[in-house]
């Protein structure tokens, strides 16, 4: 299948500029990959299906999104670059600890021509980046970076007083327990398992991913 019929076979659509952007993405993901460890460099060919297509639905679920949103260690740009990307009119802050990854999606943001992306070196819990952007973001998104209870805790003073505003990250495997632990210690926020399916794919794999929302988490 080419990029555009799995775009097709998933309901991504996606403008002709836009598949050119995602085009240029993985290219420059991968080149950067051979220097910095962005994703994993066991079978890169397979770097759309295990990457870029599940980000892509992610970011296709909130279609339509022009407000500030957050990624919470975006490392290579997945799926803070994507996201932006399906959602142009939407305002990014891409941030991850590690300052070799961060300084290569720099590059790879700036050659992408993306102005509608900030890239910084920081940690979510450092308390300059906590003042700086306190209630800030109308979303905060991440992929498989921490426990749902500690990424609950860094969204909280981050997110806006909107009653739209939420927390959306991306995981797989069992997730009841990490779900429940959450709630043990937010039993105000509301919480929901999203199956992400996409084909093809690993069909191993594929239905063991989901998107996790969760609201309310100032009200």
């Amino acid at each position: 299948m080419t990029l555009n019929e799995l775009f097709l076979a998933n309901k991504l659509n996606l403008s002709n500029g836009q598949i050119d952007l995602v085009e240029k993405y993985v290219e420059y993901l991968l080149h950067y990959n051979t220097k910095v460890n962005l994703i994993s460099r066991k079978n890169p060919e397979n770097v759309i299906i295990n990457h870029i297509l599940p980000c892509l639905i992610f970011s296709n679920t909130f279609k339509g999104f022009s407000g500030n949103f957050l990624d919470i260690g975006s490392g290579g740009g997945l799926p803070g670059v994507l996201f932006a990307i399906v959602n142009q009119k939407s305002k990014a802050v891409l941030i991850d600890s590690i300052q070799k990854k961060i300084s290569a999606l720099s590059e790879i943001v700036q050659k992408l021509g993306c102005p509608n992306v900030l890239t910084i070196w920081t940690r979510v819990e450092n308390p300059n980046f906590v003042r700086t952007y306190h209630k800030s973001f109308d979303l905060i998104i991440s992929r498989a970076t921490s426990e749902l209870k500690n990424l609950i805790k860094y969204s909280v003073p981050l997110l806006s007083d909107s009653s739209s505003a939420k927390l959306s990250v991306m995981k797989g495997g069992d997730l009841e327990k990490e779900i429940n632990e959450a709630n043990k210690i937010f039993p105000n926020v509301l919480v929901k398992k999203i199956p992400l399916i996409y084909t093809p794919g690993n069909e191993e794999n594929r239905n063991h991913k989901f998107i996790v929302i969760t609201e309310r988490l100032n009200g």
